[in-house]
């Protein structure tokens, strides 16, 4: 149950590990997961992500030998929901973002992605990302559910 109260229409940016949870159907978090993916499917969220985060699923779709399709599909199809291409001004605000608080690259990425994208939350599961003060709300999982 999402006990974060998130605005109707609002719209989130996606970490990585947040499609890797309901991909693997994770123990721990593929409920909370799940009730936020069908929330974007019923049109009560906006969501994004970025193309880096598109790239690490598939990473371990390969790795796994999985069939892609599935992956690639459930991707594309999701209603309410699109996946960010890196462009220049991305790259710049990310840049300033690693500069200043050491994030990894694809994290660095995300966040601007979500700058960029009038994300009003970036869901991830890492704490340390809520060290970014910033243009955008930091939660993770356990703030949401």
């Amino acid at each position: 149950m999402i006990k974060y109260k998130l605005r109707k229409g609002a719209k989130i940016c996606l970490d990585t590990m947040i499609f890797i949870y309901f991909f693997e159907e994770d123990e721990n978090y593929f409920d909370c997961v799940y009730e936020i993916f069908k929330m974007i499917e019923e049109g009560k969220l906006k969501a994004c992500t970025s193309v880096v985060s598109f790239l690490e699923i598939m990473v371990g779709v390969y790795k796994s030998g999985e069939d892609e399709s599935k992956y690639i599909k459930a991707l594309q199809t999701l209603p309410n929901f699109e996946i960010i291409d890196l462009n220049q001004e991305i790259s710049i605000i990310s840049a300033k973002i690693r500069a200043k608080y050491k994030f990894k690259v694809p994290d660095s990425i995300l966040l601007a992605t979500s700058i960029t994208s009038n994300c009003d939350v970036f869901l991830t599961n890492d704490e340390e990302l809520k060290k970014f003060k910033g243009e955008v709300k930091v939660l993770t999982l356990s703030d949401l559910c």
